[in-house]
Order: C-alpha cells, then sequence, then structure tokens
C-alpha cells in the first residue's frame, strides 16, 4: 500500500510503470516507496571515514563488472528507459493520482550504489554517467526538465513530500563524484544548487494554488535535512582544499548542527544507530582537522574528544567503530606531539626546570 503522502485521486497505478515498461536486464526485489526511503536503504552513499559495507559494494561492482563486462551498458539503459519514458509521460493530462514510482526511484537507488562501486575502483567516467542520468531522472519526475515532465500540479504536490529527497540524494552524491574526478568548480556549483533546492522547498511549503488549497502542508523532513548535512561535508571539504579553511569551518558547523538535529533520529535498528553515529563522527572528526590545519591544537583536541564520545555512546558491535575510534586515537596523539612542539623552548624549559628558592637573605 502507498503511503498516504503519494495517494492522490485520479490516475491508475500502470501509469507508473510505463516508467520501466519491458524487460529488465537488471531486477531488484520490490520495494515500497517507504522501504526505499528508509535510513538503511540510503545510509550506504553517506559520507564517513571508514565503513565495511562501502568496501564490499566495492568489490561487488569490480566483481560483476568484471564476470559481466556489459553490467554497466544494462544499468545505463534501464536509465535511458527510465528517462525516455518520464519525457513520454508529460503528454499525461491532469494531476496524475495514485501514482506508483516505486520501479522508477529503486533503479535509481541501485544505480547510485553501481556508481559509488565505480567511483571507488577509479572508474570516474562510468560513475559519473549513471549519476547524471540518475539526476535527469529525479528532475523529470518532477517537471524540471526543458524536455518535459508533469504538470506543475505534481511537481508542487510532490517538491517537499517525496521527490525532493531523491533530488537532495543524487546532487550530494554527483557533487562528490565531481570532486573525485576533479572538476571543484562543478561540484560546489551543483552541492550548493542541491542546498538552494532545499531552500526553495521551506519557502514554498504551505502555499496555495489558485483555489486555495494547501500544495505542500509538510516542511521539509529529516531525510532531507541529513542530506543537506551531507552536501554541507562536501562543500566543506572542498573549501578546506581550496585552502579556504574559515569556510570549511563555517560549512561543517552547519552540517554538525543539520547532523545532530535529525540522524540519530532516522535510525530504525541498532545496526543503523552505529552507521549514523558513523556519520556524525565523520563530520565532527572534519571539524577537528580544520583547527588542526590551523595550529589551534586545544580546539582540535576538544573536537576529537567528542568524535570519541560519539562513537563510545552508538557503538555495539560494529568493526567500523573500531576502526574509527582507532583512527582518532592515532590523531589525538599526533596533534598532542604537535602542540608539544609547537610550544616555545624557553616556555618548555621554564616548565621542565624547577624555580631555585630564594635565600633568606633574598626575600
Amino acid at each position: 500500500e502507498l503511503p498516504s503522502e503519494l495517494q492522490t485521486a485520479v490516475a491508475s497505478p500502470t501509469t507508473w510503470r510505463l516508467l520501466v515498461a519491458g524487460e529488465s536486464n537488471v531486477e531488484p526485489p520490490a520495494l515500497s516507496l517507504q522501504d526505499l526511503t528508509r535510513f538503511g536503504s540510503w545510509k550506504l552513499l553517506l559520507p564517513r571515514v571508514t565503513s565495511e559495507a562501502v568496501e564490499r559494494n566495492t568489490a561487488y561492482v569490480r566483481s560483476r563488472h568484471q564476470s559481466n563486462p556489459q553490467f554497466f551498458e544494462q544499468a545505463r539503459a534501464e536509465l535511458d528507459k527510465i528517462l525516455h519514458n518520464c519525457k513520454m509521460l508529460c503528454i499525461v493530462e491532469g494531476p496524475v493520482g495514485g501514482a506508483e514510482p516505486e520501479e522508477a526511484f529503486q533503479m535509481v537507488l541501485r544505480a547510485q550504489v553501481f556508481a559509488q562501486g565505480f567511483l571507488k575502483n577509479k572508474q570516474f567516467h562510468k560513475a559519473l554517467n549513471l549519476l547524471e542520468s540518475c539526476m535527469a531522472i529525479s528532475d523529470a519526475l518532477v517537471g524540471d526538465n526543458t524536455e518535459g515532465g508533469f504538470p506543475s500540479k505534481v511537481l508542487n504536490t510532490y517538491i517537499v513530500q517525496g521527490f525532493l529527497f531523491w533530488r537532495l540524494l543524487v546532487r550530494a552524491n554527483l557533487g562528490e563524484a565531481y570532486h573525485q574526478f576533479h572538476r571543484p568548480e562543478e561540484a560546489q556549483s551543483l552541492l550548493r544548487g542541491a542546498l538552494d533546492l532545499l531552500t526553495a522547498a521551506e519557502a514554498k511549503a504551505g502555499s496555495t494554488d489558485e483555489a486555495g488549497e494547501v500544495l505542500e502542508p509538510q516542511p521539509v523532513g529529516p531525510r532531507e535535512t541529513v542530506l543537506a548535512g551531507a552536501c554541507h561535508v562536501y562543500l566543506s571539504r572542498l573549501a578546506i582544499e581550496l585552502g579556504d579553511a574559515d569556510e570549511g569551518r563555517r560549512l561543517i558547523n552547519c552540517a554538525i548542527a543539520e547532523y545532530e538535529c535529525s540522524l540519530i533520529g532516522l535510525a530504525d535498528t541498532r545496526e543503523d544507530v552505529e552507521d549514523a553515529a558513523l556519520v556524525l563522527s565523520t563530520a565532527l572528526w572534519i571539524r577537528g582537522n580544520c583547527d588542526v590545519r590551523q595550529e589551534k591544537y586545544d580546539e582540535a583536541l576538544s573536537w576529537f574528544a567528542r568524535t570519541l564520545e560519539t562513537i563510545d555512546k552508538y557503538a555495539d558491535m560494529s568493526v567500523d567503530c573500531l576502526h574509527m575510534k582507532e583512527t582518532v586515537e592515532a590523531e589525538i596523539r599526533r596533534v598532542k606531539t604537535l602542540q608539544f612542539e609547537f610550544l616555545p623552548h624557553s616556555s618548555t624549559a621554564e616548565a621542565s626546570t624547577p624555580q631555585a628558592k630564594p635565600s633568606p637573605g633574598q626575600e
């Protein structure tokens, strides 16, 4: 059964099935839209320092591509088919009700996971190709496409309540792909554009149509807030690499605030809680490194302490938590060494040499 926010009154469920018409070479198990947007379905795509799941996905994509040289082409063909049918659907008159977008979005999600594997395997062109197709589909589904799309009524209905999530998710991933492919200007433009989408959606929440009906009764939710945090993490990394440590600090502060507001609450299972903690810990870790770059070692150590506190609070059986903790502890030792070397030698000598007591005649 569809979530209530996706149920409207007019069109047949077969409307959405046109998106994946034809026989598929990539056959995912059926998932509902609620399943697809649960944290466990897309947490793999969030930035973190260490992740066994990401390593397994990297190995899977490499093995799948080696055993089936057409693997990439088949995935791309699926996306091309969906995009073609999205453009055909622009001729549908009136609002599309009772819609079932699960098949399209499921392929979009799987393609992003595949793209992450290609990216980690340094196959940048394949990753970019899949992610750019995913972005074109997510935009076409809400009518934000010059070549077609749904009527504005559908855009107004779904921009906050469902489709905005997909547009933010793919932009965060494509922005990071551009970054790794050494295209920083495109990465920054796309990630900032994603944040602009969020701002626009917040501004439109509660707006009404010509008949006075509320089109977007719900504000931006915790999933979208977490994805905004991911965009801020990627933008912070870019700013730091481009030499703007102050901007990098400001951006990562935004990410931390967004994560702390919404991230842990999205978790449905103990494993999800650990993964959410790792994502938050990564942001805290980056914040500490901002201070290390500016030789603010005391501040850096306080952020690393918060990182360890977060891991200890939520860790259970995850190997990733152990690896993250070891990484942070090693960095703390390194920073303490730098902190000691940074002290003026005279101050160090005074601190290490006991002061002679004055003689009674000198008092």
